[in-house]
């Protein structure tokens, strides 16, 4: 029993990753929200994000927004399209599906609209140096640059785009 039990760990801390933000930055939408956000060290050993969202129309879900993933396994800007899809909706259904399953997530954006409130009206929420939540990346994620594209579609027009880029390394020093 107990070398089942080491033998468990020991895959388990194999499978352990560590998440960080690497950037982000957003190349078109300023006219209906402007992402003033930016990853800094925090610490000389972390990396974070800090900034402010300001949100400049009031939106409903006519507001969908689509993800493209991009791996990089050496990390060096040569990215594979990944065939993970984050499923299209709408800005309050996606909101609220955040708030639903994953609400560390949602607790790191200050001022974010509450489950069920639909329009987001116009306002501006916080980004305090945050760290990336680790746990919201599954244990078996290939380690490697990973690219997150992010499309804002207005009335079935492309009207916002959006990059976060997240590096994934091995944590060797913690046992999930």
């Amino acid at each position: 029993m107990l070398k089942l039990f080491v033998f468990y760990w020991c895959i388990l801390a194999a499978y352990a990753v560590k998440a960080d933000f690497e950037q982000f930055y957003q190349s078109a939408g300023e006219e209906y929200l402007v992402c003033d956000l930016r990853v800094r060290k925090f610490n000389r050993t972390a990396s974070v994000l800090n900034g402010t969202i300001h949100v400049l129309i009031n939106a409903n879900d006519s507001v969908t927004f689509s993800t493209d993933i991009f791996h990089s396994p050496l990390g060096n800007q040569q990215f594979n399209h990944y065939p993970v899809k984050i499923p299209t909706s709408g800005v309050c259904t996606f909101k609220d599906h955040i708030h639903q399953h994953y609400p560390k997530v949602a607790e790191l954006i200050v001022n974010l609209p509450g489950p069920g409130e639909c329009p987001i009206t116009i306002r501006q929420m916080y980004v305090f140096d945050q760290l990336f939540p680790s746990d919201f990346v599954p244990a078996v994620t290939r380690p490697g640059l990973w690219k997150l594209l992010i499309k804002g579609f207005l009335n079935d027009v492309q009207a916002l785009e959006y990059y976060l880029f997240v590096k994934i390394t091995a944590n060797e020093h913690s046992l999930i």
